[in-house]
């Protein structure tokens, strides 16, 4: 058998520097996951924490709202379900997940839900369970830069563009706070890029039927996350039409994708055909929050501005690397047209192992992007920013593809630059992100003045309090 070679010094700074950052960005999350372990923080917990409720306390599995699919809450359940029982065995007091006194003083009947009642490891168990999903997206964003673009860039060029969309995807504020709130925007978002990388593993030649079984679990993973996950399939479908052309394989490892995903879908969220009318009557009232919260705010306009206005605000990428990702977006789409006029695909690189030709992959790439708000647009007109987080790690993949072409052109100039130019931009990528997180994790003495006098002034009414 016949040894790989050792790593090379570029290889090995490259996965110290991918190490640092999940390090990290996972460090970062459960810091501010860790905070305020109560219901009071974030209100949107509370429609999971009803499910989780039903399922771990009461030992039923029949949902008890229909916001969201099954899957946005069974991985929690399995935890807390697992605590419970450890917990029932043991008969340590501290394991103790629900609270039924202190569900009583917040007005809950005997034996019902209510928010206050789960105590503070119960929320800082869901919370880190978003924390381990948000570190899987990051590997995914990595791992699909490096497949993605190792036919144009080749493989040691393809894996910094992954590291560079990891790390700008790590210092999202709202990446950041979707890691930490127990809800499933976060793990939508790592099935989604999940299903996505299967697709691209699938999309290869020659086709194989374990592949796109693979894929179709994928995506029935992601659209039992959240209903958002759907459109996800659309990038396998596209690039198998395609490529079916020329080999039947693709099309029929399609046909076979589609029914895996149905059925990973149904096998996972059945209450959808069991009570229809719960999950139609509470999706029903999500869209007429949405509209009064856009009548409210004033709000018009296409859905792709307002995805546009989203991604470049400060809570997604902010202007500057906002900027970059729209601007690298564009000049990948230009390169995908060119390539489409030429109509062959360049050969990839021989390091390469990706198997896609530039025309496919860049095109699989589009399809998602493109399709979303559309499709998006087709339940409301009234987005909500959280519902474009699905679309950020593709905005950060074009960022890192334009960072590693830089990266290759200023090496060729100076090595030396090169090393410098690129801890300079980590630290001004990562500095940003830490000190949000710290802000809120360490209050300034005014922000803590200011807390305990609202708290020992109530009712404020008729007080004047001067700071």
């Amino acid at each position: 058998m016949s040894s790989s070679p050792a790593p090379g010094p570029r290889q090995r700074a490259l996965v110290t520097a991918l190490a640092l950052v999940l390090l990290w960005g996972f460090g970062l999350r459960l810091w501010y996951a860790s905070a305020e372990l109560h219901g009071g923080r974030f209100w949107d917990e509370r429609y999971g924490l009803e499910n989780l409720h039903g399922l771990v306390i009461e030992g039923d599995p029949a949902p008890r709202n229909g916001y969201h699919p099954t899957l946005s809450y069974l991985p929690q359940g399995a935890l807390l379900g697992a605590v419970a029982v450890v917990g029932k065995i043991t008969g340590v007091d501290g394991l103790a997940l629900y609270d039924p006194a202190a569900a009583a003083r917040a007005g809950a009947p005997p034996g019902g839900f209510a928010v206050e009642g789960f105590t503070p490891l119960a929320f800082a168990l869901c919370r880190l369970l978003q924390v381990f999903f948000g570190l899987a997206s990051l590997i995914l964003t990595y791992r699909i830069g490096e497949r993605l673009f190792a036919g144009m860039l080749g493989l040691r060029a393809a894996r910094w563009a992954g590291f560079a969309a990891t790390l700008l995807l790590a210092a999202s504020p709202w990446h950041v706070r979707q890691s930490a709130i127990y809800k499933p925007d976060i793990l939508l978002l790592a099935t989604t890029l999940l299903a996505f990388y299967w697709s691209l593993e699938a999309l290869s030649n020659p086709p194989r039927l374990g592949r796109y079984l693979q894929a179709g679990l994928g995506i029935g993973l992601a659209l039992a996350s959240k209903y958002n996950g759907g459109p996800i399939a659309l990038a396998l479908a596209a690039g198998a039409l395609v490529l079916g052309w020329h080999h039947r394989g693709h099309w029929k490892g399609l046909a076979a994708a589609g029914a895996t995903a149905a059925t990973t879908f149904l096998a996972l969220h059945p209450f959808l055909l069991l009570r229809p009318e719960l999950y139609a009557a509470d999706f029903g009232q999500t869209l007429r929050h949405y509209e009064r919260k856009a009548a409210d705010a004033g709000e018009e306009g296409p859905l792709t501005a307002h995805a546009l206005e989203t991604l470049l605000s400060a809570n997604y990428l902010g202007s500057v690397w906002g900027s970059v990702a729209l601007g690298a977006t564009i000049l990948l789409a230009l390169m995908w047209v060119r390539t489409l006029r030429r109509k062959a695909a360049p050969r990839p690189a021989p390091d390469s192992t990706d198997g896609l030709g530039t025309a496919v992959a860049l095109g699989v790439f589009f399809v998602y992007p493109l399709t979303y708000p559309l499709l998006y647009s087709l339940s409301t007109d009234n987005p909500s920013p959280h519902n474009w987080l699905t679309l950020l790690p593709f905005a950060c993949l074009a960022a890192g593809w334009l960072a590693s072409r830089c990266g290759v052109a200023l090496a060729v100039a100076s090595p030396s630059l090169t090393a410098a130019v690129t801890v300079v931009a980590i630290l001004a990528v990562v500095a940003p992100a830490t000190a949000t997180v710290y802000r809120y994790r360490v209050p300034t003495a005014l922000d803590q003045a200011l807390s305990i006098l609202e708290r020992e002034l109530q009712p404020l009414a008729g007080r004047t309090v001067l700071v």
